[in-house]
């Protein structure tokens, strides 16, 4: 199951800003920690398809 724009809006809201935040700590530049931010909610939203997607066929 894909996850939804209301279930991903739900999940940046949450995480958003403490990722942005960490991400900045350690960068300590403002545009590479956004960037950052916006490819770990990728790299994440990737991942829980592509786990569905095996788990589907495995049934």
């Amino acid at each position: 199951m894909e996850m939804n724009s209301v279930e991903l809006e739900h999940i940046v809201d949450k995480y958003g800003e403490h990722l942005l935040k960490m991400a900045y700590f350690y960068l300590r530049d403002p545009e590479t920690a956004k960037d950052i931010a916006q490819e770990v909610f990728i790299t994440f939203m990737r991942s829980r398809t592509i786990k569905n997607k095996e788990n589907y066929v495995l049934i």
